[in-house]
C-alpha cells in the first residue's frame, strides 16, 4: 500500500505505557495487554518498581519470569505498605517536633511571665515601709526554717537585702508566691 498524492499516512496506535513497560521486560504485546486489563496499571507499575529495587540488590537474569510472578502475587504491595509506614512515621515525627516547639514556646512565655511577676511583686515589696518589710522577711524565714531546708535559708539570707539580688535568685519564685498568697502586695 503506497501513499497517493494528498493522502496522509495512518497513525500507528499508541501503546499504553504500562503495556510498553511490560514489553520492554520481555512480555508479548498480547500478554502485556492481558495483564494490564487483569491486574491494572498500579499493580503493574508497583511490581516493576519492586523488581527494579530487587534487581539493584541482586541482578535478576530472567526479568520477564520474575515480573510475571511478582505481578500475579503482587510482591510490590509491600513497597506501598513500607511507604505508608514511612509517611506515617514522618508525620508522627513532625507532629512530635511541633509539640516540642510549642511546649518550648509555652515554657519560654511562662518564664517571661514569671520573671515579670517576680520583678513587679518584689518591686512592690521594696516600696513598703522598713518595719513591714522586716516583719514579712521574718515570717518568710520562719516558713523556710519550718521546712528544715538549710540551703534555702542560706540563699534567703544572702538574697533578701537587695531588690536586684532577690529578683534573680532561685528563691525569688517562692518569696513572690508567699507575698501574693499573704496579700502583702497587689
Amino acid at each position: 500500500a503506497q501513499l497517493q498524492l494528498g493522502q496522509t499516512p495512518k497513525e500507528t496506535p499508541k501503546i499504553h505505557h504500562a503495556i510498553q513497560s511490560l514489553m520492554n521486560y520481555g512480555f508479548t504485546f498480547e500478554n502485556a495487554k492481558s495483564y494490564k486489563n487483569k491486574y491494572g496499571i498500579k499493580q503493574i507499575e508497583r511490581n516493576i518498581a519492586y523488581m527494579l529495587g530487587e534487581d539493584k540488590e541482586s541482578p535478576i537474569h530472567n526479568k520477564a519470569k520474575y515480573l510475571n510472578k511478582a505481578i500475579v502475587e503482587d510482591w510490590g504491595s509491600s513497597l506501598e505498605i513500607e511507604e505508608q509506614k514511612k509517611k506515617e512515621q514522618q508525620a508522627q515525627k513532625k507532629a512530635e517536633e511541633e509539640r516540642k516547639q510549642q511546649k518550648e514556646q509555652e515554657d519560654a512565655e511562662k518564664r517571661t511571665t514569671q520573671k515579670t511577676l517576680i520583678k513587679k511583686t518584689i518591686g512592690a515589696f521594696f516600696t513598703l515601709p522598713e518595719g513591714i518589710k522586716d516583719h514579712i522577711r521574718a515570717e518568710y524565714r520562719a516558713i523556710l526554717e519550718s521546712k528544715k531546708n538549710g540551703q534555702n535559708i542560706l540563699h534567703w539570707d544572702k538574697a533578701n537585702d537587695s531588690q536586684d539580688t532577690l529578683t534573680v535568685s532561685f528563691i525569688a519564685w517562692g518569696f513572690t508566691n508567699f507575698l501574693i498568697d499573704k496579700n502583702y502586695v497587689n
